[in-house]
């Protein structure tokens, strides 16, 4: 079963580097690198962000799932 990933973390973190072994790791069909809030959410694809996971507020959360690393706490 293919999953619709907004993958958080911060700039710097290694998401694009590791973008393989992430969409493996959530078995997503495609990679959206540098994904925005304005930008249309792809079924099945593993979007990377480093938008902070406060800011998702109200941004459709049951199309996807918001999976956040390396923000402080």
């Amino acid at each position: 079963m293919t999953k619709t990933i907004i993958f958080s973390a911060p700039q710097g973190w290694g998401k694009t580097r590791n973008k393989a072994k992430l969409r493996a790791e959530f078995g997503c069909k495609q990679v959206i690198d540098g994904w925005s809030l304005d930008d249309p959410i792809q079924k099945n694809g593993l979007h990377l962000t480093n938008v902070p996971p406060g800011q998702f507020r109200n941004n459709k959360p049951e199309l996807y799932t918001l999976v956040s690393r390396g923000w402080p706490s």
